[in-house]
């Protein structure tokens, strides 16, 4: 599903970009006026005149440079999303900017940070400038949303699909029992764990542990969950994690265990794998 949402993406992309080359009043002589869009640390122009194209995840902003004719008067700026004017945006879908805003021959920054609705969907920014002598300059950016992994964990239930112990080869380690688990992890870091139907087979003990909170350091390196006996409700224990894989899909955690009491070593490193399913 995921790789059908890219192409059909893609493919909205390249019709866009298409569309918008192929207009009769569009080759103008934007490129020759100068009004060129550019991000930081980012090549995003495209072929075609005042075509370009980025992408962001939500909850971050795309920080976009405008620089401006030399006699500019007055710039707008039209929302679309998938070809359609996006009418809560600005006035009517269009955002005039203020003149004091335009310095001539200076550059404008326009600001759009990304929200869940944006993502996979088509959005576009028309950029139009006019001239004190009348010229008419026009822009185009296509900016891609994607779910930011962060925030994507609390909207999915994530399943228990794979423990690696690494110590023993790289060992698939999983019980078939425990490939019904799954964990939510709430927004307000609570979580919740679920333990299936099937607890035979070397998970008769599982429901035991009931999780309470999780958290993600901010620079997304570290994970912990905490959890609590049912039979001792007050004593609470912290698993920490390294995080090696975070995606919108996958979580990969790394742990590293004591068990030289079951006659294994004080570090035996296991990696616990999960993919996100639909709530």
């Amino acid at each position: 599903m995921k790789k059908y949402r890219q192409y059909l993406l893609n493919l909205m992309l390249a019709a866009c970009a298409c569309a918008l080359s192929c207009e009769d009043d569009y080759e103008s002589n934007a490129d020759k006026l100068g009004l060129e869009l550019t991000i930081p640390g980012q090549n995003i122009k495209i072929a075609g005149y005042g075509q370009y194209r980025s992408q962001v995840q939500e909850g971050d902003e795309a920080v976009v440079t405008v620089k401006l004719p030399s006699d500019v008067r007055s710039l707008t700026i039209t929302k679309s999303v998938n070809l359609a004017e996006d009418t809560d945006y600005g006035t009517n879908g269009v955002l005039t900017v203020d003149a004091s805003a335009l310095s001539s021959g200076g550059e404008y920054t326009f600001l759009y940070q990304g929200r869940e609705e944006d993502i996979d969907q088509l959005i576009g920014f028309a950029f139009r400038a006019e001239t004190a002598s009348g010229d008419v300059v026009k822009s185009d950016l296509t900016l891609a949303v994607a779910a930011a992994p962060r925030i994507n964990l609390s909207r999915r239930k994530w399943m228990f699909t794979s423990k690696i112990w690494v110590n023993k080869a790289n060992k698939e380690d999983i019980l078939e029992c425990e490939k019904d688990n799954y964990y939510l992890f709430h927004a307000d870091g609570l979580m919740d764990s679920f333990y299936g139907s099937n607890h035979a087979g070397g998970c008769e003990l599982e429901e035991f542990n009931d999780y309470d909170a999780w958290e993600l350091s901010e620079d997304e390196t570290t994970f912990k969950m905490k959890y609590h006996g049912i039979f001792t409700p007050d004593v609470f224990v912290t698993d920490t994690y390294r995080v090696k894989t975070l995606t919108v899909d996958k979580l990969e955690l790394e742990i590293h265990i004591d068990l030289s009491w079951a006659g294994e070593s004080n570090d035996e490193v296991f990696i616990y794998k999960y993919v996100a399913a639909p709530k």
